[in-house]
Parts: structure tokens; C-alpha cells; sequence
């Protein structure tokens, strides 16, 4: 069944009624999907063969599989008017397989008629293979069919230029999802895969002026990006961030939606670590114009917006980001997050109408996450303890604490500094609320936090930033 929900959200549906026939069980099939009235097999079965005593399982499956190739066939009926690059590309890869069809039938002219008008389109949208594969058609015509050398020749030399770029553009994916492949399998970022990135975008930079290819710079730049995400370079980030930006102003034609905005959306945790806030400001309003308000991205963005007015302590920024959030009807996929915004919100407030309980219970998702978000809802628990100086309650919770830090954020340079929150706290309570003692026992763990830079992977896991909260800490002791 998932196919077919995800077909429909494909499709333009307006189109349906062209392929097939209206009015038959596949087409009953599709208004009860579409009306959310059959989201499994079982519903289908007790829908349409309630009662038969074989074979409603089979039958129910061929009838599924019937729906299934009707919007397919929907979909290459289906027109993309609002995106001019979708709308090139179909058109450009339907042209190729009846360019295909007609010279396996003999029909070698129209072919070529067609094949040449859907060259162009191929060459401004960057769709290399497909150049590659149109201009080698009609090589072959202009050889075989209808000899002119001079046209021969051109088209051959199109051919080896996008079979080539084809070639690095496919290259560049294959070094991303290698990269991404290695990171995610590995438990700690080793020096062999920084260096397997270096080799990777040495490679690729090499002949990035020979291969005019958006998706080959998009993935190439994503081998940047990665390399200094893994290296915490915020710098590095931002520049290859404006790189991008660049490549894709200059392009003839408006990419994807994606590819416009992966680069704002990178630039943002780059500024937060390099405090650019400004900066971070004006990306988020550049983005809240490219995405659709209320969707899953406004949300994200929006959540980025609520992190940024805490580190640039300007809570009307953090307030308008909650607000944007709530206006959209998914704001329940970051419900938890948002209770831990409004908590802070609170404490950097001095606010006493902060329920921990119903604060603890409204966040339960995050208790498992021991090294994201989990870190918070344990550094405000201590927070409002403090703030009640409900000094007891914290020194029954430290030996936890401590046991914590050591567990999951030891020896981790992406929990590091909330490694040494966490022992400023511990610290804290060893001294009797002390704050001179503190200073006297560890006289350079502040610093060490203040010298330890954020990471760019967990900039939205430290929502407020530690030096922001150990003031408001000193205030209360």
C-alpha cells in the first residue's frame, strides 16, 4: 500500500481519469485510498472480498498492482508547468524513449527530427547521460542513415563531452554516498575517513571547471561540506555555502527546490558556531521565502530561529520562532523540542511557573537520546532545582549526573563542552553551592568551555549556549 499512497501524492491526479478505465474496482480502489478510507491490505480485502472463502488475498493483490500501473502511466501523462526544470526533464527523458522506440522501427528521421529538439533541453538543464545518449543517436543517424560528416562529427563529440561529464557526475555521487556510507557505520569519526574525504574533493575540484554539470557541483560541494562538518570548520562551511549560492545564481535555469536551499540551510549552523548571528538572521528569512509556510521545513527553519535568539540572547527571536512553529499544523513533530525552548525561555526569564513534572512528562521521546536532546531536559532539571534552591533534591541527583557525563559524553569531542557543563554543575553542588570554591577546585574548566569551540553537528543540541546559563547559575548562588 505504500506505493500506491506515495503514487498519489506523485501524481497529478486531474490526469487519472485518462489511462484506464473510470468506474471499474481499480478505480474504486483509488477514491477509497485517496479518501484515507483504506490505508492497509486488510481494509482493502474486508472492503472488496468480505466473505469469499479463497483467493481475496491474491485477488485483493492484483487489484493493488492494477492501481499501481495506472498512475504510473499517470504519472508520464502528468504535466510539471510549476517547475520549469521537472518539466524539462520529463520531457526530455520521454523524448529519448520514443526517440529509442522509433529507430528500433525503423523510423530513423522522426527520431532524429526529435531527438535534435530535445538535445537543447538536455544541455541547458544539465542532464548529461541524457546528451550523451540523444547525441549518440543521432551520430548514429548522421553515419548510417542520412551521412553528413559534418553533422557526424558534431554530434559525436557532444556525445564523448556529456559522456565524460556523465562519467564525474556519476563519480561524485559514488564518493558522497561512500563517504556518508562509512560515516554512518562508523562509531567515531577516524582519521582514514577525513582523509578519504580530502582525496575525494581533491579529485573532484581537479575538473570542476570541465564539467558544467549541476548535479556534479552538488554533490561535489556536499564532499566540502562534509569534510568540514567532520573537521567543526565553520569557515569552511560559509565558503563553500557562498560557492554554491553562486554556482546556482549564474545557472541559466531554476534548479530543484532542494538544490536552491541546501545551502542556506547549512549556512545557518555555520554562523551559529562562528557567531555570525546576523548573518543566521537574514539566511532564516532568505529560507522562510523558499519553502511553503507551515511545512516540515518552516518548522525546521523556525527551530533554528528559536536556537539563534538564544545565543544571541534576543528572546523576541525566540518567541516569533515558537509562534511560527505553532501556526503550522505539524508543530507536534517537534511538540518535545518546543517544551524545551519554552522551559529555557522561563529560566533565562527567572519565571517561577516552570512544572517540572509535567515538563518531565511532556518530554519523554528524549530520555532515550542520551546524547542529543536528553543533555537538556537533565541540565534544566537541575536548573529549576537551583532556581528553587531546592538544593537537596540536586545533591540526591548528582551521583547520576556525574555517572552520565562519564558514560555518554566522555571522550566524544561532539559532547565535549556539554561534558564540562555538566562537571561545572557537579562541581557546583561537591561545593556546597560555593562559587569561589568552584573557581578554587578547577580553576580552568570555565575557560576550557570557553575555549572549546561548539560543533557545528550538535549546534541545535546545545540550545542555549553554557556560558549564557552559567551566568544565569552565578545569579542564583
Amino acid at each position: 500500500m505504500k506505493a500506491i499512497l506515495d503514487l498519489i501524492d506523485l501524481v497529478d491526479l486531474r490526469k487519472l481519469s485518462v489511462i484506464g478505465v473510470n468506474g471499474d474496482k481499480t478505480d474504486e480502489l483509488f477514491g477509497l485510498v485517496k479518501a484515507g478510507e483504506i490505508r492497509q491490505t486488510e481494509d482493502g480485502i474486508a472492503h472488496f472480498y468480505a466473505g469469499q472463502e479463497s483467493g481475496a488475498t491474491g485477488n485483493f493483490n492484483r487489484l493493488k498492482r492494477n492501481l499501481q500501473k495506472r498512475l504510473i502511466n499517470t504519472f508520464f501523462s502528468s504535466d510539471f508547468h510549476r517547475d520549469t526544470y521537472l518539466t524539462a526533464y520529463f520531457s526530455s527523458f520521454k523524448k529519448d524513449i520514443v526517440c529509442e522506440a522509433l529507430m528500433k522501427s525503423g523510423k530513423s528521421g522522426t527520431a532524429a527530427a526529435l531527438a535534435q529538439e530535445a538535445l537543447p533541453l538536455a544541455i541547458k538543464f544539465h542532464f548529461p547521460e541524457l546528451a550523451a545518449s540523444l547525441a549518440r543517436k543521432l551520430a548514429h543517424h548522421y553515419s548510417v542513415i542520412a551521412v553528413n560528416r559534418r553533422k557526424y562529427e558534431k554530434f559525436r563529440a557532444i556525445r564523448d563531452q556529456y559522456h565524460e561529464c556523465a562519467y564525474w557526475e556519476n563519480k561524485a555521487v559514488d564518493y558522497y554516498n561512500d563517504l556518508a556510507i562509512d560515516l554512518r557505520l562508523a562509531k567515531t569519526v577516524k582519521s582514514d575517513l577525513i582523509e578519504k574525504a580530502k582525496k575525494y574533493k581533491s579529485k573532484l575540484d581537479a575538473v570542476a571547471h570541465e564539467v558544467p554539470v549541476l548535479n556534479f557541483h552538488l554533490f561535489r560541494l556536499n564532499i566540502h561540506l562534509f569534510l568540514f562538518k567532520i573537521l567543526n570548520n565553520g569557515e569552511g562551511i560559509e565558503k563553500t555555502c557562498r560557492e554554491g549560492i553562486d554556482f546556482i545564481s549564474r545557472l541559466e535555469f531554476t534548479p530543484p527546490p532542494r538544490a536552491q536551499r541546501t545551502f542556506h540551510f547549512n549556512l545557518i549552523p555555520a554562523y551559529l558556531q562562528t557567531g555570525n548571528f546576523e548573518a543566521a538572521y537574514q539566511t532564516i528569512r532568505q529560507l522562510k521565502q523558499m519553502v511553503e509556510k507551515g511545512s516540515h521545513n518552516w518548522i525546521i527553519i523556525n527551530a533554528y530561529q528559536c536556537i539563534l535568539g538564544f545565543h544571541w540572547q534576543r528572546d523576541e527571536i525566540t518567541g516569533e520562532g515558537i509562534t511560527a512553529i505553532y501556526d503550522s499544523k505539524l508543530y507536534r513533530i517537534v511538540e518535545e523540542e518546543l517544551r524545551i525552548y519554552e522551559t529555557y525561555r522561563a529560566i533565562l526569564s527567572d519565571s517561577d511557573a516552570i512544572k517540572l513534572g509535567k515538563f518531565l512528562n511532556e518530554t519523554p521521546h528524549y530520555s532515550a537520546d542520551k546524547k542529543g536532546m536528553n543533555i537538556n531536559i537533565l541540565v534544566l532539571q537541575f536548573l529549576v532545582f537551583l532556581r528553587r534552591n531546592d538544593r537537596s533534591a540536586i545533591i540526591d541527583r548528582m551521583e547520576a549526573l556525574q555517572a552520565y557525563a562519564y558514560r555518554y559524553l566522555a571522550k566524544d569531542p561532539t559532547t565535549r563542552r556539554s561534558e564540562l557543563f555538566f562537571r561545572m554543575l557537579f562541581l557546583l553542588a561537591k561545593s556546597a553551592f560555593d562559587l569561589e570554591e568552584v573557581e578554587r577546585r578547577s580553576p580552568g574548566i570555565t575557560a576550557e568551555l570557553h575555549n572549546t569551540p561548539r560543533q557545528i553537528s550538535a549546534i541545535d543540541i546545545e540550545v542555549v549556549p553554557y556560558e549564557i546559563l552559567w551566568e544565569k547559575v552565578k545569579t542564583w548562588c
